[in-house]
């Protein structure tokens, strides 16, 4: 392997007759100026000879034999970025060769399994598998739809800089791996003891199942290092602390309110009160406007209550439809159980250094999400602000945000005021230890404020030109890095950090607990079996084999007789359906209709 053509400090070519380049492998020059210069191939072809219109800018055909190269046989060709900063070009013709792991340590190894989260293994690097201090090995294991052998230089991020460079975004299309590489983040939380709120909009942080394929040492227990809280039964909003802004953009999920409604609540509405005490008032002066609106003589007499409330807002709200159209709709949000709990749980697993991941539909998750962040943040910023002036107050740890679909918490362009909770941390966060890790298939949909402050940003593969334009525009990626994102394989991306040296093209490790929702759909069919409340009925027609499709009205009295149950004929249909599907039994043809018959 030779470097070939014109150089300058930055970017080399290479050549080779031998053995074909890799993309992101890294090599040695043995350069007679700068001795060795360590380079990382970024682009890689062939040719089936030396084509002079090909060859690299500077590359001369008759130049080549010099290096020992057949010019009439194929040839490997590379493009190579130079690692080391140089006052003068790597001299052409300079040998090229394999690195060993001790010549490039400094440059691929930024921390170590006790400093920094292990997050997969560097591309490029399987040649150094061998060479890896004991360390470095069996800690990043991968992944082939279970565990596989750890193959290459583990790639680790220094989180104690995050101080300094924030927050984390995550970007791939649906399928790269970017759910995967947000677990990997989480493991790494609760390896560390890191507190994190975590909104869980597909219910994949799940860690109580070992990944199969791991050696007993790998294997990693993560119980009582997380916590899950569903909305409406463990976690809630408390509804005497929203203000009247919070109120009316959780009405609008359920419904926009007419802007007489709006007026209303405005007028009825005082931060502190109760949900129940906010409806007697509506339903209170609705009776007292009802009654109002009635001829004198057929008016029923009025509550004290009532009568207070009509001469205190009969000019401010502008009659009962309105304020039986606010009590439907209040009725409707409350449906939605938002109120039922508090975050009480939620603080105290914060406080314990676990993950404190919230659960419910993605709707519930984003009329909570606000109030819940506020909330805490609010108690770490008076944590943080107390203990810089020497005053006492109740201690409240750092803590991860992590936003699954973050583009629907965020959106450009749009209004949302978890939006605005989450610009205010991404500008203050270096302050008060509150860190972002929005994980999105659309980064061009999320708010641009937000992506702006992501210091670190992890991008798997994506296709959208959109897309492509903002990791393009937010980070250093190269044009031959931005061309490669659409056909990045699964578990495959780009880390782009202020933190690193440079960009490392990363495969991440397996999840060390298997993930849910990754049964093959077609595969559960396979193993689909009869409903339980079905089994019993199957077991009697089996019994009752062969049964004639025709006779089923008959079979289907006995059966209920037999069962002491309620089986429509249908039932016994759809279950010797099911039992042929199975392959428990078979169907054939008779001259009087269908048969069903053991096999």
């Amino acid at each position: 392997m030779f470097v070939i053509g014109r150089t300058n400090t930055k970017e080399i070519h290479l050549v080779s007759q031998d053995t074909a380049f890799l993309m992101n492998e890294y090599l040695i020059v043995e350069d007679i100026q700068h001795g060795c210069v360590p380079v990382e191939v970024v682009s890689t072809f062939a040719l089936p000879m030396a084509v002079p219109s090909v060859l690299p800018d500077g590359a001369d055909v008759e130049f080549l034999p010099i290096l020992n190269i057949d010019v009439k046989k194929p040839l490997f060709l590379a493009k190579a970025r130079v690692l080391k900063m140089l006052q003068t070009p790597v001299m052409p013709a300079s040998k090229v060769r394999k690195p060993a792991f001790d010549e490039l340590k400094n440059i691929l190894i930024h921390a170590a399994p006790e400093t920094g989260f292990t997050l997969g293994v560097i591309e490029g690097t399987t040649q150094m598998q061998d060479q890896l201090p004991e360390e470095f090995q069996n800690i990043a294991p991968g992944w082939n739809k279970r565990a596989v052998p750890q193959n290459g230089v583990p790639f680790f991020l220094n989180h104690h800089k995050f101080r300094e460079y924030p927050h984390i975004g995550i970007f791939g299309t649906s399928g790269s791996g970017k759910t995967f590489g947000m677990r990997v983040f989480e493991e790494e939380m609760m390896k560390f003891s890191i507190p994190a709120l975590v909104f869980d909009t597909h219910m994949e942080s799940v860690f109580d199942k070992p990944m199969e394929g791991l050696a007993p040492d790998q294997i990693q227990n993560y119980q009582g290092k997380y916590e899950i809280f569903y909305i409406g039964k463990d976690v809630g909003i408390r509804f005497s602390e929203l203000n009247f802004d919070e109120l009316v953009h959780l009405f609008e999920y359920v419904g926009p309110l007419s802007e007489p409604q709006k007026a209303a609540l405005e007028a009825l509405y005082e931060k502190g009160d109760t949900l129940l005490y906010l409806k007697q008032k509506i339903t209170d002066l609705k009776t007292a406007f009802e009654e109002y609106e009635k001829p004198k003589r057929e008016q029923k007499r009025l509550t004290f209550f009532q009568e207070e409330l009509y001469a205190k807002y009969r000019n401010r709200v502008s009659g009962a439809s309105t304020l039986q159209a606010l009590s439907w709709k209040l009725d409707s949000l409350e449906n939605t159980q938002i109120f039922n709990g508090d975050v009480i749980g939620v603080e105290k697993a914060l406080k314990q250094r676990k993950l404190s991941i919230i659960r419910g539909d993605i709707r519930r998750l984003q009329m909570i999400s606000s109030y819940v962040i506020k909330k805490f943040y609010k108690k770490r910023r008076k944590y943080q602000d107390a203990r810089e002036r020497g005053l006492e107050e109740e201690y409240f740890p750092m803590f991860f945000i992590i936003l699954d679909e973050a583009h629907n918490f965020a959106p450009k362009r749009q209004f949302s005021p978890v939006g605005n909770v989450l610009r205010t941390i991404a500008l203050e966060a270096r302050k008060y230890g509150v860190f972002l890790l929005p994980v999105t298939q659309k980064p061009d949909s999320l708010d641009e404020t937000l992506v702006a402050q992501l210091n670190t940003k992890i991008i798997y593969r994506l296709n959208t030109a959109g897309d492509m334009e903002t990791v393009k525009k937010e980070t250093n990626l190269t044009e031959e890095e931005i061309q490669k994102l659409p056909d990045l394989p699964s578990g495959s991306c780009y880390v782009s950090s202020p933190i690193l040296p440079k960009t490392f093209a990363v495969r991440f490790r397996t999840t060390f607990t298997q993930p849910p929702n990754t049964t093959d759909p077609f595969e559960e069919l396979e193993h689909f079996s009869i409903p339980k409340d079905l089994e019993a009925l199957a077991n009697f027609l089996y019994k009752n084999l062969p049964i004639q499709l025709n006779r089923l009205a008959t079979i289907h009295s006995e059966a209920n007789r037999e069962l002491k149950a309620n089986y429509s004929v249908q039932d016994l249909s759809d279950t010797l359906k099911q039992m042929v599907a199975n392959g428990k039994i078979e169907e054939k043809k008779s001259p009087f209709g269908l048969l069903y018959q053991k096999k």
